[in-house]
């Protein structure tokens, strides 16, 4: 009974704590937006200079952040804009870019973020695709870097990309009996230099 007869009070209790929820959930998002919009002008520079190292002088990068319903991540729908070339329309990253564009943005972003990631490993696959011998050996060098602060696994068929790993893992397919096998072979200072050899075509 007194449950029943103290209802009204407890109903105007729980909608006061609903508004004031409501207040700093706004509050949080407002905030998180803010810290958005400074962050992706950071991040944008950043990205234009990594870009513009892999062999792209005439890149932009822009991100832009637009009001969207909220959601569990906030108030705000992100979209990522690259420009390979100067006097072309803004498209959307993902509508927009080629494969070889695609492969230098991700490795921009790992780059530019590569000591502040709690992930311990990057798997990069073929990350070097559709890009020439000259940016191959400069996504090399980038890959190094990136290999100070975390481990990176990288699958390649470039020796500019190869000769700067740590450890060179050989990867190759044979008919065993009725079925093929895949080996893979850690070489040594030797044996990889035959490999190198090998991939630039040089190989006797």
């Amino acid at each position: 009974m007194q449950v029943l007869e103290n209802a009204d009070n407890r109903i105007e209790e729980l909608k006061d704590k609903l508004e004031l929820a409501k207040t700093k959930n706004n509050q949080r998002a407002s905030q998180l937006s803010d810290s958005r919009r400074k962050a992706a002008v950071r991040l944008a520079a950043a990205l234009k200079k990594e870009l513009c190292s892999l062999n792209m002088p005439k890149v932009d990068f822009q991100i832009d952040i637009h009001p969207s319903k909220r959601n569990r991540y906030g108030d705000d729908k992100i979209e990522f804009f690259l420009l390979p070339n100067l006097g072309e329309r803004r498209i959307p990253i993902k509508d927009c870019a080629s494969g070889g564009e695609l492969s230098r943005v991700m490795l921009s972003l790992q780059t530019v973020l590569s000591d502040k990631q709690r992930i311990p490993t990057l798997i990069f696959d073929e990350v070097d695709s559709n890009i020439g011998g000259a940016t191959a050996a400069i996504v090399g060098e980038k890959l190094k870097a990136i290999g100070k602060d975390l481990q990176v696994l990288c699958i390649t068929h470039f020796p500019q990309v190869a000769q700067h790993a740590d450890y060179h893992l050989q990867i190759s397919k044979k008919v065993v009996g009725d079925r093929t096998v895949t080996f893979v072979n850690l070489l040594d200072a030797s044996t990889r230099k035959q490999e190198l050899a090998r991939m630039t075509g040089k190989a006797s």
